[in-house]
């Protein structure tokens, strides 16, 4: 019969067998976060999707390795050190005036609800109303604080949130009365709460970082000065730095508050939270004081005498008339001066108003409280005048801007009214004057002129002393008006980072064990943050747990104790006292020392440890390339100096490191992995490739680690094919048959000579597998053997002899 013409395709499937993962340019980073996913490995391939854990090392870490190396994964865990904040040193300008200014650096706190009224609290309605909705998100999740009012009875807080991992989810708070009480869990979000009781009392709701999100080397500059808490004052604008000045961000305005949130400042990123609160304010209140006077009245006018005051103390002047021929006497006690007039046989003063003013100049304690001015001729005698004092003849300056300099002038005699005279920021103010040239101008309408000058007014605000009542003084030199903060004043700090403890470290290697998926997905662990001897000792325990009930391989590194302030020897000391190498079959490594790293994220060039550029470097490199080869054959091509890091420069710097060179060979010969520099060369080097172990371990190279590994996870896949195989025996001995040796000897060396020395790279020298003969295979099922590797070498030292000889051999 005739057939309809077709034409198809079939697919076929199951064809091929599974490839094996070996994920050898793969690292899973863990460490802390501020938020984003707890315990849950997120893929991350570039610095914008590791901004989904906000703030932190994994942060810092995520940012600069997929920026110099490629795709991470970044798993983020529990934390439960929290980081310090330093005290802060400030560090005054040397050419500007005078600033006042101190600088605080506390948690930041967050006000995420409009605050429960008594009328509000009083009804069960209403506060669930209120309650439901208005709830503003807090920049990382946080625990809620709850403060509760007097009057507050027991109730219980329904809190629906959402998480850090993004699921939402329900908790409660128990209130019993009034105080602060603050919820177990953290929230990304409130969606809404709900009492069960109406709280009677008022309640305020917020949200408080309990630790810094990293380690900073911050500092405060003030790029141009002002004053805090001055109304119509000028601010001082700032630029803050996270790593000690070498990076700075742009020019900010303080707020009239002095409350600065410090964060990250990365161009074109959003701002991350570092979770600290700058606070400037006044140690000192602002306000300079122009030293009024005080016009003691003679016998006749030519007696008076005016002294005017120097200090901020509260001085007094005394004139005694008294006793029988009594000589000129002035006597100080304290700040309080006493002018004992000479008298005659009868008792009458015989002290002129000019005598006065020799006597205070000829005593020094009484000199260096006021000067004294006779009036007209001050040929006339004095009178006894009670203790007389200044408190209500001052007049208070508060400069509005920077710079600002202020005298009372003076006009000469007669000078009719008031007139305030502004040139740039120098203002002068010059009092009304009788004939005899000595001010009448009294402290309160010294302050209404000025503060109604249209230009003065700008500059400063005047405010009399006391009453106002008395004459304010003269003065022939500018007094510059202190500021909150001077252009050029810095205020620096330091804080530490939050850190795991060896609980928090279990916790997420657990987690990782029990994930396959994860497990396949990463050959090198970094694990981010000062490890203890513990925590080395928990990963090798980890490593071989999967090697043994898993046949997972990997390669974990850490971090050595970080420097700091630490004096170097002491540092040094400690690292090979702390640290005890592992001596068999080591699956950790151990990096030591700082350097200068470049963090995409943050826009900083920070004081890291040398791990996270050496990781970054060790994922480029294939498994038998050593990081520390001088011309490392990358997946990026040929690189020389490592990538995303700087030398340190400067005037008294003296090491590219945070390390000298010697130290830090001290430490590469006890196997802690280093950075150094080379003669002849730009930029840093891993000094070497090493795992955390004794000289002369088979695995000290890191190559070798990772190349054994590798080797192992292709052996396993090819020999897994042989169990519960049926295989046949030797008829004589009971021997596995030598046909079966034989094919299993060759699948397993041809697998690993295939994907471990073929391909692009050669990464083992040789390999034989050589299973055991000899053994009754029919009386135990069992296999054993040997797989023998020979692996590459690095060179570790070449030297050339260079000398001159009469001719070259053909």
């Amino acid at each position: 019969m005739a057939v309809n013409p077709s034409a198809s395709i079939i697919f076929l499937d199951g064809q091929l067998g599974a490839a094996i993962n070996l994920a050898t340019n793969v690292a899973m980073l863990i460490g802390a976060a501020s938020g984003g996913p707890l315990l849950r490995p997120v893929y991350c391939s570039q610095p914008s999707t590791v901004q989904q854990f906000i703030h932190g090392p994994l942060v810092a870490n995520g940012g600069h390795h997929t920026t110099y190396s490629g795709p991470a994964y970044l798993m983020r865990m529990n934390a439960s050190t929290l980081g310090t904040i330093g005290s802060v040193t400030k560090t005054p300008a040397t050419s500007s005036p005078t600033s006042y200014g101190s600088l605080a650096a506390t948690l930041m706190s967050y006000t995420i609800h409009g605050a429960i009224d008594a009328t509000v609290a009083s009804s069960l309605a209403l506060t669930n109303a209120a309650l439901a909705t208005g709830w503003t998100a807090p920049s990382a999740p946080l625990p809620v604080t709850v403060v509760a009012g007097v009057g507050t009875v027991a109730h219980v807080l329904t809190f629906t949130y959402v998480d850090t991992n993004g699921d939402t989810q329900t908790g409660t708070l128990s209130i019993a009365a009034a105080g602060t009480y603050t919820t177990s869990f953290s929230v990304a979000s409130v969606l809404s709460v709900t009492a069960n009781v109406a709280p009677v009392g008022t309640q305020t709701y917020t949200t408080t970082y309990s630790t810094p999100g990293d380690r900073y080397e911050a500092v405060l500059y003030t790029i141009s000065g002002g004053v805090i808490g001055v109304t119509g004052g000028t601010t001082p604008k700032v630029q803050v730095s996270l790593d000690g000045g070498r990076t700075r961000s742009r020019t900010l305005t303080m707020d009239s508050s002095g409350e600065l949130e410090l964060t990250t400042y990365a161009g074109g990123l959003t701002p991350a939270p570092t979770g600290i609160l700058l606070t400037l304010s006044n140690a000192t209140a602002l306000a300079s004081e122009m030293f009024g006077s005080a016009r003691l009245a003679g016998a006749t006018v030519p007696g008076d005498v005016l002294y005017t005051k120097k200090v901020s103390s509260a001085v007094t002047v005394t004139h005694v008339v008294a006793g029988l021929s009594t000589p000129f006497s002035v006597g100080v006690v304290g700040t309080a001066i006493t002018v004992n007039s000479a008298t005659d046989a009868g008792g009458l003063a015989t002290s002129t108003a000019n005598d006065v003013v020799a006597g205070i100049l000829g005593s020094v304690a009484a000199s260096a409280l006021v000067t004294a001015t006779a009036v007209g001729a001050g040929t006339g005698l004095i009178a006894a005048v009670g203790a007389t004092g200044f408190a209500n003849s001052g007049v208070s300056y508060t400069p509005k801007q920077e710079g600002v300099q202020i005298r009372h002038g003076n006009p000469g005699p007669s000078n009719a009214t008031i007139s305030v005279a502004v040139a740039g920021k120098l203002v002068t103010v010059y009092p009304v004057t009788d004939a005899n040239g000595i001010q009448t101008s009294t402290a309160t309408q010294i302050e209404t002129a000025v503060n109604a000058s249209a230009t003065a007014s700008l500059l400063l605000i005047a405010d009399a002393t006391g009453t106002g009542a008395g004459i304010v003084g003269m003065q022939n030199t500018y007094t510059a008006l202190a500021v909150t903060a001077a252009t050029g004043d810095s205020y620096s700090f330091i804080t530490t980072p939050p850190t795991f403890t060896n609980v928090d470290l279990a916790e997420a290697q657990a987690v990782l064990y029990a994930n396959d998926t994860a497990l396949d997905s990463f050959s090198v662990l970094h694990v981010i943050g000062d490890a203890t001897d513990l925590d080395i000792s928990t990963s090798q325990t980890w490593a071989e747990s999967l090697e043994t009930q898993k046949r997972k391989y990997k390669t974990i590194y850490h971090d050595a104790t970080y420097m700091g302030s630490t004096s170097e020897s002491t540092w040094l000391a400690s690292l090979l006292s702390d640290y005890t190498p592992i001596d068999t079959n080591p699956y950790v490594g151990l990096c030591a020392g700082e350097v200068n790293t470049l963090n995409p994220i943050y826009a900083t060039v920070d004081r890291r440890s040398v791990a996270t550029a050496y990781i970054a470097r060790l994922m480029i490199c294939s498994m038998s390339e050593l990081p520390s080869h001088v011309e490392c054959q990358t997946d990026l091509g040929i690189q020389g100096a490592v990538n995303g890091v700087v030398a340190r420069t400067g005037s008294t710097v003296t090491s590219a490191l945070w390390q000298n060179e010697d130290n830090l060979v001290t430490l590469n010969n006890s196997n802690f992995v280093t950075f150094r520099t080379w003669a002849g060369r730009v930029g840093l080097y891993v000094r070497q490739g090493l795992m955390f172990t004794i000289t002369g371990d088979d695995y000290m190279y890191v190559t070798n680690r990772r190349t054994a590994n590798a080797v192992a996870a292709v052996a396993y896949d090819e020999v897994l094919k042989n169990v519960n195989a049926n295989l046949l025996v030797d008829l004589r001995t009971g021997q596995l048959a030598e046909v079966e040796l034989q094919r299993i000897e060759s699948n397993v060396t041809t697998a690993v000579r295939t994907i471990i020395m073929g391909g692009a790279r050669q990464h083992i020298s040789g390999v034989q597998c050589v299973l055991d003969r000899g053994t009754n295979f029919q009386a135990t099922g069992e296999i054993t053997g040997d797989l023998r590797i020979v692996g590459r070498t690095p060179a570790t030292s070449i030297t050339l002899r260079l000398g001159y000889v009469r001719s070259i051999g053909a």
